[in-house]
């Protein structure tokens, strides 16, 4: 059983490229959210746009930094 749950992801998530985009406070993340657009530090723009000119699947996970 476990095998098949494992074959099941790896065929979801071939091809899959992923990143985690921080943000300073949780404001920021929903604002994006909200109007469908994300910025980043230009020294990530390499890696994303061949990331999406290459890759079936893209997944950009955001997370909080704030306490």
């Amino acid at each position: 059983k476990g095998y098949d749950y494992m074959t099941k992801l790896n065929y979801l998530f071939r091809d899959t490229r992923f990143f985690l985009i921080k943000s300073n406070n949780i404001d920021n993340v929903q604002l994006s959210k909200g109007k469908s657009v994300w910025a980043t530090l230009p020294q990530n723009d390499a890696n994303l746009n061949q990331a999406f000119k290459e890759a079936r699947n893209v997944l950009l996970i955001f997370s909080v930094n704030e306490s």
